[in-house]
Protein backbone atom coordinates (compact mmCIF):
# COMPACT_ATOMS: atom_id res chain seq x y z
CA UNK A 1 0.00 0.00 0.00
CA UNK A 2 2.97 2.60 0.69
CA UNK A 3 4.17 2.02 -2.77
CA UNK A 4 0.48 2.36 -4.47
CA UNK A 5 -0.94 5.61 -2.54
CA UNK A 6 1.77 6.42 0.16
CA UNK A 7 0.09 4.97 3.12
CA UNK A 8 1.62 2.56 5.47
CA UNK A 9 1.25 0.83 9.08
CA UNK A 10 2.56 2.27 11.97
CA UNK A 11 4.44 -0.52 13.60
CA UNK A 12 4.46 1.23 17.50
CA UNK A 13 1.00 2.13 17.69
CA UNK A 14 -2.03 0.19 17.30
CA UNK A 15 -2.81 -0.40 13.74
CA UNK A 16 -3.03 3.13 12.54
CA UNK A 17 -1.98 4.37 9.53
CA UNK A 18 -0.34 7.01 8.29
CA UNK A 19 1.49 8.61 5.19
CA UNK A 20 4.13 11.72 5.37
CA UNK A 21 3.12 14.22 3.16
CA UNK A 22 -0.99 14.16 4.58
CA UNK A 23 -2.11 16.37 6.90
CA UNK A 24 -3.20 15.05 9.89
CA UNK A 25 -7.28 16.47 10.49
CA UNK A 26 -8.21 14.32 13.23
CA UNK A 27 -10.89 16.46 15.00
CA UNK A 28 -12.05 13.71 17.30
CA UNK A 29 -8.58 13.54 18.72
CA UNK A 30 -8.76 17.29 19.42
CA UNK A 31 -11.91 17.18 20.96
CA UNK A 32 -10.60 14.42 23.17
CA UNK A 33 -7.21 15.92 23.94
CA UNK A 34 -8.63 19.11 24.59
CA UNK A 35 -11.75 18.20 26.44
CA UNK A 36 -12.10 21.47 28.26
CA UNK A 37 -14.62 22.74 25.57
CA UNK A 38 -17.99 22.62 26.61
CA UNK A 39 -20.26 19.71 25.63
CA UNK A 40 -22.34 21.54 23.00
CA UNK A 41 -18.93 22.90 21.35
CA UNK A 42 -17.92 19.43 20.56
CA UNK A 43 -19.16 18.74 17.23
CA UNK A 44 -16.73 19.68 14.09
CA UNK A 45 -17.72 22.34 13.27
CA UNK A 46 -17.35 23.93 16.86
CA UNK A 47 -14.41 22.55 17.09
CA UNK A 48 -13.18 23.58 13.94
CA UNK A 49 -14.25 27.09 15.09
CA UNK A 50 -12.34 26.93 18.29
CA UNK A 51 -9.32 25.08 16.88
CA UNK A 52 -8.47 26.76 13.65
CA UNK A 53 -10.27 30.17 14.25
CA UNK A 54 -12.28 28.76 10.62
CA UNK A 55 -15.46 30.13 9.95
CA UNK A 56 -17.17 29.47 7.01
CA UNK A 57 -19.86 30.93 5.47
CA UNK A 58 -23.25 29.47 5.67
CA UNK A 59 -24.88 29.16 2.40
CA UNK A 60 -28.37 27.16 1.79
CA UNK A 61 -28.10 24.03 0.09
CA UNK A 62 -29.89 24.61 -2.61
CA UNK A 63 -27.70 27.49 -3.50
CA UNK A 64 -24.38 25.40 -3.18
CA UNK A 65 -25.69 22.99 -5.91
CA UNK A 66 -26.84 25.89 -8.39
CA UNK A 67 -23.32 27.76 -7.68
CA UNK A 68 -21.00 24.43 -7.99
CA UNK A 69 -23.02 24.29 -11.34
CA UNK A 70 -22.94 28.00 -12.62
CA UNK A 71 -19.71 29.08 -10.73
CA UNK A 72 -17.36 25.87 -10.26
CA UNK A 73 -13.75 27.24 -8.55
Amino acid sequence: MKLEIGFSKIVSRDGTYACRPAMHMDCLCWVKRDSYLPVGSQGLKAVAKAKLRYDPVELDPEDMCRMAAEQPQ
